[in-house]
């Protein structure tokens, strides 16, 4: 076997299990992120402590999981082009971290709602207080990563577009409904009240198909025979 060919199956057997992470890792995330945010308010939790206990444990298993998609990713990638296979690389990482750090603010929310001696020194109001404010951090932790995910998608797209590993219809999609969540990510931080011209459902909502869609592509069909890298 020749070293191309060695690359060549290294790269097939990759996208493969990042499809499977990429799938089941959205397939896990979303229903339990979604479930969660209609049945329980912040400041009645302890009524929804399975619920919310659950939420943290996805949230972090999300992030081992966009772990091992970022790592075989840049296996695909890499002989398209290194250089940008590795940014991606690095965004999809920030990405990554935010998400970490949400599971840490509810860890955090979850504590004031112990019984820990030194919370005494709080009210009731104060606590549910704190908690919310830690809720927000979770929240705006999101959208700091998001910018970084979206652009992160964008520059895949960009290579499964001069790779042609994949349908160019898919890659174009990918490619724009990245953009417009870059656009939107930005948008959200530096206009104000941006969120209420553009609701904050559709910035990642079409990134978020694409995902679940290279995911579902590359696990059941994997690279096509006909791709090259540039």
């Amino acid at each position: 076997m020749s070293e191309g060919d060695a690359m060549d199956t290294k790269q097939s057997i990759a996208a493969r299990f990042a499809g499977v992470a990429l799938f089941l890792g959205l397939l896990i995330l979303l229903p339990v992120n979604f479930m969660t945010a209609l049945h329980y308010h912040i400041s009645d939790i302890t009524a929804h402590l399975s619920q919310y206990r659950l939420n943290i444990a996805v949230d972090v298993f999300y992030v081992l999981d966009s772990l091992v998609v970022l790592a075989l990713l840049y296996v695909v990638l890499k002989p398209v082009n290194r250089s940008f296979a590795l940014v991606a690389t690095f965004f999809r990482l920030v990405s990554a971290v935010a998400w970490a750090i949400i599971a840490l603010t509810m860890l955090n929310v979850l504590q004031l709602f112990g019984d820990a001696a030194y919370l005494s020194v709080f009210s009731t109001n104060q606590l549910k207080a704190l908690a919310e404010l830690q809720g927000d951090y979770g929240n705006n932790a999101y959208y700091i990563g998001l910018p970084a995910w979206s652009c992160a998608s964008t520059i895949y797209s960009i290579l499964w577009l001069r790779s042609r590993y994949m349908p160019k219809s898919l890659a174009i999609y990918g490619l724009v409904s990245s953009m417009w969540c870059v656009l939107c990510a930005f948008a959200y931080l530096a206009v104000p009240h941006f969120d209420q011209m553009v609701n904050a459902w559709l910035y990642d909502v079409p990134m978020v198909f694409f995902e679940l869609a290279l995911g579902l592509w590359l696990m059941v069909r994997g690279l096509r025979a006909n791709g090259k890298a540039a």
